[in-house]
């Protein structure tokens, strides 16, 4: 019998169809995946910048 990672069975169907989906993952679902983060990342850059210039005005 193979052991679960964990014994919350919530956390290991989470684990099983969150396994399961990367593997159904497709090109298109990867390129989404990657505008989404540059998206955050640049978000988080100016989001970075508002917070230095309020540091310097106080």
């Amino acid at each position: 019998m193979i052991e679960p990672m964990t014994s919350n069975p919530i956390t290991c169907t989470y684990s099983f169809i969150y396994s399961n989906s990367l593997i159904m993952a497709t090109i298109d679902d990867f390129a989404r995946l990657q505008a989404r983060a540059e998206r955050a990342d640049s978000m988080l850059a100016s989001l970075q910048d508002q917070i230095d210039s309020i540091k310097k005005i106080a």
